[in-house]
């Protein structure tokens, strides 16, 4: 077993001098190879290097040899028992991959505000234990993971990261996003799971870029009416907080084709959600007393739920609502919204009064003014011969 992991370690040790990517992935080294190490020196034919992997090991420190990789533009130390790195580790300033996942690191060094030319940082499943100093000399990055730290704030710098892309924040202790967050500008994925935000700032819809929206598992109760802005969402994930409503400006989020809100106490959903035509996957629990859509709606399957939605919305542009054969027990407030309405199917249902409108969240009947038609089709040969003030035919 020992010789074939030697033999493995040489192939990839030559291997490397050719290449000038070095992989020692899975060898369990406690210290870095004398080769690239302590003995760099000695071994010119290493001096080319560009890509380091140490993944899987049980290293504890990387202090040798990092102060000679001034070529090396990716390395990956993930999965190692790594608890501090080199105060001159920022000596490598031609990085721009670094893989540190799962190691026990509780702080960057300050010297790493000198490699600005890091595109991809991924610091996941540390002991980090606020957000690090050096990201804000870091402008050139594009990718920044830190999930499952301890970091409990976001600092003002952090607007500095103006071509940052993706960022991931999951499973923290973070409390409260600064109004500076809208110097994310060039964000399109924000993942910000399993922390402690209560609210969001107004300033977060400014990131008008953003496709991929987490923040599953807070304390949100309100969600910005600034989402508005929001046009090229395709997933927004909501689960797991304390939301009532959604703004009606989620409206103009139509190319969002996933919307996660389980475990919400929602009571109620923009009728105007209906114009969101790429919804394809829509998930909810409420407070089992939904004011709009009804309850026996929101009780359905969620792609009913959708056609729903999806029917008010065509009826704001044929003044025309279909809602036949469906046992309605009663005319719902929802009509209401459609204050242009000219025809209004409700044949073959279970009604029994036409004169009003109910809306469950209270209970109370509405009577229905104006003059609009009914349309009932098979209950009487005129149905426009005879109708009460709200329009619907006497018997």
């Amino acid at each position: 077993m020992f010789q074939g992991l030697q033999l493995r370690f040489l192939k990839a040790m030559r291997h490397s001098e050719k290449t000038g990517s070095l992989d020692l992935s899975n060898f369990a080294l406690t210290e870095v190879p004398f080769e690239i190490g302590k003995r760099w020196d000695e071994h010119p034919e290493f001096h080319n290097l560009h890509t380091l992997k140490l993944r899987r090991n049980r290293l504890l420190d990387i202090d040798q040899g990092v102060d000679k990789y001034v070529n090396v533009v990716s390395l990956d130390l993930r999965e190692n028992r790594v608890t501090r790195l080199p105060k001159h580790f920022g000596v490598m300033i031609h990085l721009s991959e670094l893989f540190l996942d799962t190691n026990e690191l509780r702080e960057l060094p300050k010297s790493m505000k000198g490699m600005t030319k890091l595109i991809s940082l991924s610091v996941n499943h540390n002991d980090l234990y606020q957000w690090p100093w050096c990201l804000e000399y870091l402008t050139s990055l594009t990718e920044l993971h830190l999930n499952h730290n301890q970091i409990e704030t976001v600092p003002p710098v952090c607007s500095t990261l103006h071509v940052l892309r993706e960022l991931q924040l999951s499973g923290n202790k973070i409390s409260t996003l600064p109004v500076e967050v809208n110097g994310w500008s060039s964000l399109t994925e924000l993942k910000m799971d399993q922390n402690c935000l209560p609210h969001l700032p107004e300033t977060l819809g400014q990131l008008e870029k953003l496709e991929f929206v987490s923040f599953a598992g807070n304390h949100i109760d309100a969600f910005p009416t600034e989402v508005g802005k929001w046009i090229y969402m395709k997933s927004l994930d909501l689960s797991g907080n304390a939301i009532p409503y959604l703004p009606e400006a989620i409206c103009n989020s139509t190319s969002l084709r996933k919307l996660l809100l389980e475990g919400n106490p929602l009571v109620q959903l923009p009728l105007a959600m209906g114009c969101m035509r790429e919804l394809k996957k829509l998930s909810y629990t409420g407070a089992g007393n939904w004011i709009s859509p009804p309850n026996y709606i929101m009780s359905k399957a969620y792609h009913l739920v959708i056609k729903y939605l999806q029917k008010y919305d065509d009826a704001k542009t044929t003044n025309e609502l279909d809602l036949s054969k469906e046992k309605h027990e009663y005319l719902h407030a929802d009509v209401l919204a459609l204050s242009a309405l000219t025809k209004l199917d409700l044949s073959d249902n279970l009604l029994e009064n036409l004169t009003a409108v109910v809306g469950e969240a209270d209970g109370r009947w509405t009577k229905l003014k104006g003059d609009r038609d009914l349309y009932l089709p098979g209950t009487h040969t005129d149905t426009h011969s005879h109708r009460h003030p709200c329009g619907c035919p006497q018997k």
